[in-house]
């Protein structure tokens, strides 16, 4: 997977950091081969992101095994967490890696009408 994107990239003229890969935790969880992929790709320059972290089977010491570039709680915790005690403690408890790890952003998106 990794010389395929390279190769995508050098192709197209892109930096590597023209792109970030976003995965949820349970892919990247249940492939024993995808955390040497990722961490080519991030030496390379690519960004890694968890998306809607939070949801899937990822433990924190999993985390670290990961170059993530950033993690994207999933949106239900954020969208409730004001009115939901538990959903505001998973957020608080993702936001409080951060000084540990990369970006930590909320996966809430607005619409315009």
């Amino acid at each position: 997977m990794a010389s395929e994107i390279e190769t995508a990239l050098e192709w197209h003229g892109l930096p590597p950091d023209a792109l970030e890969l976003k995965a949820t935790e349970n892919i990247v969880v249940d492939d024993e081969r995808v955390p040497a992929s990722l961490r080519r790709l991030r030496e390379h320059g690519v960004g890694i992101a968890f998306d809607d972290f939070g949801t899937g089977y990822a433990s924190r010491s999993q985390l670290k095994s990961y170059p993530l570039s950033e993690i994207k709680i999933d949106r239900a915790f954020v969208q409730r967490m004001l009115e939901s005690e538990r959903d505001l403690a998973v957020v608080r408890a993702i936001v409080d890696l951060a000084p540990s790890f990369p970006p930590v952003r909320e996966a809430v998106r607005f619409s315009h009408r």
